[in-house]
């Protein structure tokens, strides 16, 4: 094993409990359970060294936590679920732009940054947005056999991660196809990786997928542990796990351990974009 990912400390004792995050080029936005909006970026520290706090700060940013948030820094927008998903200005103050009020209830989107579509889940449906530059006009109500635990997209599909299995949909005509069973546990998680590729987790293995549904690699991840969260860091795969994050290759066909950063009880690992 080496040192592939080094860990930095940002903020020590924060007096507000995390409920969401999201990088924002080299900043990261924070939703919090008490209904603020934070920004954490890094700042000159005079004779070197790097120091990190709080540079903006929306205290009354919603009544409800704020369970994720996503920056679209190209757009200056922030997506945020809270009650409903809210549509604000990124920075300067976060304006509340719009709403989308039949999302009242949802508790999980996800974005394609290529056709500008928003997914929502709201209960047993999927409600897709599309924003065209100006506003966001909603282009699809789906209706789900269970509750959506997850969401990736897959070109015109959507990869749906329900309590007892994994699922594609048809976005176009609302079509699903069982991918394969979740893990007994029942804890869904899809990461999205480079190349048209998924990584779904089955309890202690992680099991590579392509657009379509089949898998697309013989071998998957053996963790140690059910992982809390994962994500990509290409040439890595990393995950959340009870006592450390681990590390594995994305590139060795037994898909090498590489390290183990001594971290525990996280519940978040959000890797910034490339561009970031």
């Amino acid at each position: 094993m080496h040192t592939a990912i080094e860990k930095t400390l940002v903020i020590e004792k924060f007096p507000l409990k995390i409920a969401s995050l999201d990088p924002w080029g080299d900043k990261l936005v924070l939703g919090c359970q008490e209904g603020a909006l934070l920004v954490i970026g890094e700042v000159p520290v005079v004779g070197g060294g790097r120091r990190f706090e709080v540079v903006d700060t929306k205290k009354a940013f919603s009544k409800r936590p704020i369970i994720q948030v996503h920056a679209l820094a190209d757009k200056n927008l922030l997506i945020s679920l809270a009650e409903l998903v809210c549509i604000s200005n990124l920075g300067d103050g976060f304006e509340e732009v719009t709403s989308l009020p039949k999302t009242r209830g949802a508790t999980l989107f996800k974005w394609d940054d290529e056709r500008s579509i928003l997914c929502v889940a709201v209960k047993r449906r999927l409600l897709l947005y599309h924003y065209n530059g100006v506003e966001f006009t909603e282009l699809k109500d789906l209706g789900l056999a269970d509750v959506a635990r997850g969401l990736a997209w897959c070109g015109e599909f959507l990869c749906v991660g329900f309590k007892k299995e994994y699922s594609l949909i048809n976005v176009n005509t609302g079509l699903a196809t069982e991918v394969f069973t979740a893990g007994r546990l029942g804890i869904v998680d899809i990461l999205e990786l480079p190349g048209e590729e998924l990584l779904l987790n089955k309890d202690c293995l992680g099991v590579y997928v392509g657009h379509d549904g089949k898998p697309s690699r013989r071998h998957g991840i053996p963790w140690s542990d059910p992982p809390v969260a994962t994500g990509a860091l290409d040439p890595y795969v990393l995950a959340v796990l009870p006592r450390f994050v681990e590390v594995r290759s994305l590139l060795s066909i037994s898909q090498t351990l590489v390290q183990t950063i001594p971290l525990r009880d996280m519940k978040f690992l959000v890797p910034a974009p490339p561009s970031a």
